[in-house]
């Protein structure tokens, strides 16, 4: 996702760039346009959670949420991948006994 971004914002600047200064792009269509880039099967729902506030705030804060929540469904990815692989691991003994000294 960060090197989606960055190719992104990029290529705002590049438009930007060519554009006259009454044309540039405003937040609400980078914003919006940035969220026809990716994958609405995955982000859809993030989109929509952010409601009106796509339309105000600025790009970057924008790509700092997405790239935050990406790392985050990554790093839940790979809990849940250790986990499982934990689960395959054979149980030697099934007791335990536990005595408490006093």
């Amino acid at each position: 996702m960060s090197d989606h971004v960055d190719q992104f914002s990029q290529l705002v600047e590049q438009i930007n760039y060519h554009l006259g200064s009454g044309e540039k792009w405003s937040n609400r269509r980078i914003n919006r346009t940035f969220f026809g880039t990716i994958s609405s099967e995955q982000w859809g729902a993030y989109e929509d959670g952010l409601g009106n506030a796509i339309d105000t705030m600025l790009p970057s804060e924008l790509y700092a949420l997405v790239k935050a929540h990406d790392a985050a469904k990554k790093e839940n990815a790979r809990k849940k991948s250790s986990v499982a692989t934990m689960s395959n691991i054979p149980v030697v003994n099934k007791e335990v006994n536990f005595t408490m000294k006093q």
